[in-house]
């Protein structure tokens, strides 16, 4: 690697693939904007990541095969492409977020902007949620994550493409990476999708097949060249086109078109339920791969793709990327409810608009900058660490909040949170952060990250301890069946509860596909040690869904071991965080209106589709749902004390537990099941 005063060699431009790069963000954006139709427009990552490997990849052969390659001058150029319109960005969310989230929400953006100003997005997101859950559409930055991974593509690979070229492995070396990144894609899919979905190993493979094909062409001489005229002049005589050329227009236009169907394929038949990325992300990698393997010459790719307004939206699709979707974001927590369609298209344009100066008037003018570009890098280095240091010092600290809008209130308990959450900006986190102590203790919850069955297994002792002389009562479930464990213990002092509880863990072994799933040993354990144990009853909880009757084959063990069984109905459930709607209500909102816009009707229909499930099969049933909610309209969200009740869409607070612990003690509901 070259350390003096040439410049690095660029490759020819080709309009066509910036009209690729238009394809991809069209499909993302529309996806983002309209998720019912444009079901699988987030494959447009995937589509980016192969234009990067394939860009990256040829500027890496070239330079090194030159002799002229430059690591630092890379780097610098890396900085120069990504780092004014991504400052400009995060500086932007930051301040908007001052004015418009809570101080938790305001908490959580510092964190993502640190991990986006650092590059390691998909790492924080990683260890939250889902790409598809609920929550994230209220993460303005979630959509970071993707250039993390490309970004710590690009600090591995021009070295390992610098060692692998001096050496006459290059091919070798890329056939193995991609290999084992493709083979932990597949394996990772069905275990851990978040984990998958996130991960630079299982998704490095997308960028090789661009680097793969950006070999080819840079070889051109090699074995898949040779096939590839093969293919060339055996079309041309099925399609008897005597003047045709190896690699001219009738296999450009067919590896062209077949491409751009993989696409259209993806975007319309995969979906977020889909097991992501997996074998299916093939589909859109080889699409790209075909559709720039095709050449500039082929008609879709002159006529289509080169067309002067899709190449100005590729060159736009960067900083179009970035704010699209906190735009979209913001909307959503700012409304609490999804925007309207119309909306939607507003802010679309707007993120076009802001794209196109952004791209203009802070992009080119950095980019193509001739004089002094070390410095420059180092400038927007210098203040990417900076921002990075603010939104880290924003979550770690309690000296940035947001400016809290208080509403009037409609009841004295409305009123009393206000007073409490005004006085203390915190209050929020405080009630989160003593939901983990009380939910936790005494560790027999069973968290997964970074922790196997068999190590939660070894210290389950204290939570499966009999006491003689009272009834013993095991519950067995996921994170609200932790919830339960906490009421009942709490207020039900005569009898002695047992707990094998874990985050996620579905009480229905049929809903893991993975035979080694931590939850399903859990599960499997919780079961077998409630027949093989003298209990009085077992209790399943959970946060349950459509596939509750698979319950079955549960009961039944649980039955035929001479036990009780005790299901116990599902949580209240909000379509969003109950402290965020409450904080945001507008003066005319009280407890009955708030309820009949965000709680979620479907948890209240399955309540009674449970309770007549149980009925039916003669299983003793616990309506949790009731103890909370009336009717259709109306459900208790804080206690007479202004304390909330629900944490996040479901989970309860310490003053929930105790109120619905509290009322099964009261009404006997517990003693008259066992």
């Amino acid at each position: 690697m070259k350390n003096g005063s040439t410049h690095l060699l660029h490759p020819q431009y080709r309009s066509d693939i910036d009209g690729l790069r238009a394809v991809s963000i069209f499909s993302v954006v529309a996806f983002h904007a309209f998720p019912d139709v444009f079901r699988g427009g987030f494959v447009g990552v995937d589509v980016f990541f192969v234009i990067s490997g394939f860009l990256i990849s040829t500027i890496l052969f070239e330079n090194i095969q030159a002799g002229v390659f430059r690591l630092d001058e890379f780097y610098a150029r890396r900085i120069a492409r990504i780092f004014p319109a991504l400052l400009l960005v995060l500086f932007c969310c930051y301040c908007f977020g001052w004015f418009v989230l809570l101080s938790d929400e305001y908490r959580q953006l510092g964190k993502h902007i640190a991990g986006g100003a650092g590059f390691v997005a998909n790492f924080v997101l990683w260890g939250e949620a889902g790409y598809f859950d609920n929550a994230a559409d209220t993460k303005p930055l979630l959509h970071l994550w993707s250039l993390g991974i490309e970004e710590q593509f690009y600090i591995l690979w021009p070295v390992l493409v610098w060692l692998a070229m001096k050496r006459n492995v290059v091919v070798l070396s890329m056939v193995c990476v991609l290999a084992v990144s493709f083979y932990l894609n597949m394996k990772g899919v069905g275990k851990n999708a978040v984990a998958t979905f996130y991960s630079p190993q299982t998704r490095f493979w997308e960028l090789l097949c661009g680097a793969f094909l950006a070999w080819v062409n840079f070889r051109g001489n090699g074995f898949l060249s040779a096939l590839n005229e093969r293919f060339g002049v055996w079309f041309s005589r099925v399609g008897k086109q005597e003047t045709f050329r190896a690699g001219g227009t009738v296999s450009g236009n067919l590896k062209s078109l077949t491409g751009f169907l993989l696409i259209i394929c993806s975007v319309g038949g995969i979906s977020s339920d889909s097991d992501f990325p997996g074998a299916l992300a093939l589909l859109p990698v080889i699409g790209a791969v075909l559709i720039i393997s095709a050449g500039p010459a082929a008609w879709l790719n002159k006529k289509l793709l080169s067309n002067r307004l899709v190449v100005w939206l590729g060159l736009i699709s960067f900083p179009l990327y970035l704010w699209h979707w906190p735009l979209l974001s913001f909307a959503r927590i700012v409304k609490t409810d999804p925007p309207s369609a119309s909306v939607r298209i507003v802010l679309v344009l707007a993120s076009v608009f802001l794209a196109w100066a952004t791209y203009e008037y802070i992009e080119k003018p950095v980019r193509y900058r001739r004089k002094t570009p070390g410095f420059s890098s180092l400038v927007l280095l210098f203040f990417m660490v900076f921002v990075g240091a603010i939104g880290f010092a924003t979550y770690k600290t309690d000296y940035f909040h947001s400016m809290q809008k208080i509403v009037g209130a409609q009841s004295s308990s409305l009123a009393l949170y206000d007073k409490k959450i005004s006085a203390n900006p915190n209050y929020g986190r405080e009630q989160g952060d003593d939901r983990m102590r009380f939910v936790r203790s005494p560790y027999c919850y069973y968290k997964k990250r970074g922790q196997s069955f068999e190590e939660y297994e070894q210290g389950m002792g204290p939570c499966l301890a009999f006491k003689e002389g009272k009834k013993n009562v095991l519950i067995v479930g996921d994170s609200h069946a932790a919830d339960l464990y906490f009421a009942l213990s709490e207020t039900h002092k005569d009898i002695n509860f047992l707990q094998v509880t874990g985050a996620g863990c579905n009480p229905i072994r049929k809903s893991y596909k993975d035979p080694d799933a931590g939850c399903l040993k859990l599960i499997d354990y919780g079961i077998k040690f409630g027949v093989r144990n003298p209990v009085d009853a077992v209790i399943l909880a959970g946060h349950w869904s459509g596939d509750f009757d698979d319950i079955q084959s549960e009961i039944d063990e649980i039955k035929g071991g001479g036990r009780k069984v005790i299901l116990v109905g599902p949580p209240v459930e909000f379509k969003e965080d109950v402290n965020k709607f409450i904080s945001r209500r507008s003066p005319e909102d009280d407890v009955t209106t708030l309820t009949r816009k965000y709680v979620n009707r479907d948890k209240l229909l399955l309540n009674f589709k449970m309770r007549d499930f149980s009925a039916r099969n003669n299983v003793h049933y616990l309506d949790r749902t009731g103890l909370f909610c009336h009717s259709f309209e109306s459900c208790k969200l804080l206690s007479d004390d202004g304390d909330l009740f629900i944490w996040d869409y479901g989970h309860l607070l310490r003053a929930g537990a105790l109120y619905m612990g509290n009322i099964i003690f009261e009404e006997k509901k517990l003693e008259s099941l066992l």
